[in-house]
Parts: structure tokens; C-alpha cells; sequence
């Protein structure tokens, strides 16, 4: 097998579109969710899944989902990314109410920019919103956190 090149030396950029991630308080109002009886069954299947199964394969998703970090730098270079652009997993914070949403894209966005931040050649955020109008104030403060992009009409 060849040895795979990072940093342009093939030539291009790599750089791998929509990378998922997740936070801890986005899981645990998930799981919350589906605890409460949440009637959305293509949610209930996933995030129940991934959220609730013993398995290697649902474990591992999660535990890389929540990687801002070594392991998904590591997982990068070992397929040849260079960089990635990383936003919160689907369905983001759609599925809650307003209040509830607000607070957790806006620690979504603060994580993510942190990490883009510490990693700014690897890393480009989305920003996450709720496309609620009481969420129009995190789209215009994401847009000045370094290293986020997104959240324009």
C-alpha cells in the first residue's frame, strides 16, 4: 500500500467535507430525549442506536464524534486528510426547544472555534444554529469566533 501524503505534497489538499461531531450536552439532551419518548423515529433509531448500544461499532462512533483532538488528528493523517470541515452532527440542536437549543449551539460553536483555534491548519468549523428567530443572535456571534464559518442567510 502507499504511503499516504499530507501537507500538499501530492500536489492539492485533501481536505475531507462534512465531519461530524458531538458534544457531551448535545448526547445527553439526545439521550434525554429519547428517554422522554421522543416520537421521531429515524431520531430514535440513530441516537438510540449510538447513544444506548454496548457495541464496539456505536461506542467507537461516539467516542470519535466526540474527538476535537489527538485521535481525530490521528485518524486525518492516516487516510491523508488534511484538513476537515467539522460541524455538529445531525440533527444539531433542531430537535429542541428554543431556550434549550440556544444554549447548547452556542457551546457547540465554542468548542468547536477552541479547536479550530489550536489546530488552525487542520480544522474549518460550521457554525450551528437552530433556524429559529430566537437563535438569530448565535449566528451573528458565531460569525466572530475564529476559525468558524457559516451560519449567512
Amino acid at each position: 500500500m502507499a504511503e499516504l501524503k499530507i501537507g500538499g505534497a501530492q500536489g492539492y489538499l485533501r481536505i475531507a467535507t462534512e465531519e461530524a461531531f458531538i458534544t457531551a450536552d448535545v448526547l445527553a439532551a439526545y439521550k434525554r430525549l429519547i428517554a422522554s419518548g421522543f416520537d421521531d423515529p429515524g431520531f430514535r433509531s440513530l441516537w438510540g442506536f449510538y447513544s444506548g448500544s454496548p457495541s464496539a461499532r456505536a461506542t467507537t462512533v461516539t467516542e470519535r464524534l466526540q474527538d476535537l483532538g489527538a485521535r481525530r488528528l490521528a485518524d486525518m493523517d492516516a487516510t491523508g486528510i488534511d484538513r476537515a470541515i467539522i460541524a455538529l452532527t445531525a440533527p444539531g440542536t433542531h430537535v429542541f426547544a428554543a431556550a434549550e437549543a440556544k444554549e447548547l449551539a452556542r457551546d457547540a460553536n465554542d468548542q468547536l472555534a477552541a479547536a479550530c483555534r489550536r489546530h488552525p491548519d487542520r480544522f474549518i468549523g460550521m457554525t450551528a444554529i437552530a433556524p429559529r428567530p430566537p437563535l438569530v443572535g448565535e449566528r451573528d456571534r458565531a460569525r466572530s469566533c475564529p476559525g468558524l464559518q457559516g451560519g449567512d442567510s
